[in-house]
């Protein structure tokens, strides 16, 4: 066997761009890795015999974008039906009251 040779314009499943650039195959793939920050804030009120809460929730607090590949990723669908992104969801703020006796 001799030895390989090497292809100065990369390999048959690398990409050039229009600036003559190479990029190799999966570049810019992610592992499906999925990065959210999730936080609650809470305050007890008392109120008579219970307390009165004051809740605030944040869902993805640094508003990362999660990238998904279909053929990889489980869930394409949204609670409702509709199609997800593929970004996963982006910030979301959530403020409530709950009386607990």
């Amino acid at each position: 066997m001799g030895k390989p040779t090497i292809n100065p314009w990369g390999t048959t499943s690398d990409r050039i761009c229009a600036d003559g650039s190479i990029i190799q195959r999966n570049t810019l793939r992610k592992d499906n890795t999925f990065f959210s920050w999730d936080a609650r804030l809470s305050r007890p009120i008392p109120l008579g015999n219970g307390h009165l809460e004051a809740i605030v929730e944040v869902f993805n607090l640094l508003n990362t974008d999660n990238f998904r590949d279909p053929s990889s990723a489980g869930l394409l669908f949204n609670f409702d039906g509709t199609v997800q992104s593929g970004l996963g969801d982006p910030r979301e703020v959530q403020i409530g009251m709950r009386y607990v006796f």
